[in-house]
């Protein structure tokens, strides 16, 4: 598997998958190009978990396996270094 993001659509497996799409620029403003260039959809994994009760303010618990979309620049970065709302979990 990939260590880092693939593109949408790219086949990647088990790892991050960028939200943009190389046809992107063809439907969408550039603006919105921009931003979807800047996250990426995952997986929660335990330490996703850990990490978020610690940070608190959590309103549903974060189970690993339930998808998520955050920021690309944020993931590597120390939890205590990290955007406020780096990750963001729809229901």
């Amino acid at each position: 598997p990939a260590e880092g993001p693939t593109a949408a659509g790219g086949g990647g497996r088990g790892g991050p998958l960028l939200m943009s799409e190389p046809t992107d620029p063809l439907y969408l403003t550039s603006l919105i190009c921009l931003v979807r260039r800047q996250l990426e959809f995952f997986v929660a994994t335990e330490q996703d978990e850990a990490n978020r009760k610690a940070k608190g303010g959590v309103k549903k618990p974060i189970v690993p396996g339930r998808a998520g979309i955050r920021c690309v620049h944020c993931r590597h970065l120390p939890v205590e270094e990290r955007a406020k709302n780096f990750s963001s979990f729809p229901t």
